[in-house]
């Protein structure tokens, strides 16, 4: 009887730590599946960040082209007003030079 407690008892011992074992091993499972779903989230956030990110770089790169093309316009501007204004200061010389001539041919005309 009491070879039969005894073995009652380990066997009781026994199914206890195989039922304390199968919780630690669920409880682990369920950390794993919640490290799994983080892990998953992480990585949909990042996909989200790299998305915006590349979105980013292209509209800044969109906005650098435009900033290249409106500087070109601009310079190309530039040059033709400088030209202009060679032009309107050569222009203005001649009349000068043109006026001091007629007024030296009228001044000789009128001593003569």
């Amino acid at each position: 009887e009491r070879r039969e407690q005894e073995g009652k008892s380990r066997e009781g011992e026994h199914l206890a730590r195989e039922e304390e074992a199968t919780k630690r091993e669920a409880n682990l499972l369920k950390e794993r599946e919640v490290m799994l779903c983080e892990i998953e989230q992480m990585t949909l956030k990042l996909n989200v960040v790299r998305d915006f990110s590349d979105k980013s770089e292209e509209v800044l790169r969109d906005q650098i082209d435009e900033s290249n093309a409106t500087v070109t316009r601009l310079t190309a501007a530039l040059e033709g007003l400088r030209g202009e204004m060679r032009a309107m200061e050569q222009a203005e010389r001649i009349e000068r030079d043109t006026g001091q001539r007629q007024r030296g041919v009228i001044l000789a005309y009128e001593r003569w």
